[in-house]
């Protein structure tokens, strides 16, 4: 019994600590990130640039591995050409198996935004446990304050459910791309392929700087939600002797 008072005695402490501190410095923290440089919608040529680099970069080996195969040709007699020929077939297999590398840039952008989806669905795990520890017995009557608790942990799930969202997209956008990267290797003269990279990166871009917005305005709006209903959230019945706030 000690053990578990031990634990909600934790947990609220640590809930508390996140409502009172921790959220608004996260929400200055996001804000600041997306008002930096690396954000900025400025960068989207850079980012498509970097997509069209990596066409051109496929396109050129793949050019330069057919010249060398037909200049070997030239004057070569019958049996020297089938070998020559088969070199060359060794040749486009190994273009094909060459690396297409992440756009660098969607890469950095990832790396600083996935630590901040998990703590915030961490801190409201955190907070939706310590809101449900602080839910009364069951009674009639009296339960507008249970209804606040009830809200919001409501708030606290749909956010946790939002920024799992944000992570599955991340996988769906590595999943598109390194699919049609592939097309990009087999078929550089499609351009359709190279332009749905740069399209898909563009957009990946964008998107990021859609989910630092959408972080710190859960921080923000979460933060207020609580604090404006703090006294019911601890106490939603003036009777209630068994919180331990």
């Amino acid at each position: 019994m000690d053990f578990v008072l031990d634990i909600k005695s934790s947990i609220g402490l640590e809930a508390e600590n996140l409502v009172n501190k921790v959220f608004p410095e996260k929400t200055a923290q996001l804000d600041a990130i997306l008002q930096s440089p690396e954000f900025r919608l400025e960068n989207i040529p850079s980012v498509r640039q970097k997509s069209w680099e990596s066409h051109a970069n496929v396109t050129a080996k793949k050019e330069n591995s057919k010249a060398s195969t037909s200049d070997r040709n030239i004057g070569e007699p019958p049996a020297k050409l089938l070998k020559s020929c088969d070199e060359g077939d060794a040749s486009e297999d190994a273009v094909e198996k060459q690396e297409v590398f992440s756009n660098p840039q969607i890469v950095h952008l990832l790396e600083i935004i996935r630590p901040e989806i998990i703590t915030l669905m961490e801190s409201c795990n955190t907070i939706r446990t310590w809101v449900m520890l602080l839910l009364p017995k069951m009674e009639d009557g009296n339960n507008f304050g249970v209804s606040v608790q009830e809200e919001t942990m409501g708030e606290l799930k749909g956010v946790e459910t939002e920024t799992a969202v944000f992570l599955e997209s991340t996988t769906s956008y590595f999943f598109a791309r390194a699919k049609v990267a592939s097309k990009v290797i087999k078929h550089p003269k499609i351009h359709d392929y190279a332009r749905f990279i740069a399209e898909e990166d563009e957009k990946q871009f964008v998107s990021l700087r859609h989910t630092v917005a959408e972080l710190r305005n859960f921080y923000s709006s979460l933060h207020d939600l609580i604090m404006k209903n703090i006294d019911k959230i601890k106490k939603p019945r003036n009777s209630n002797l068994s919180s331990m706030y």
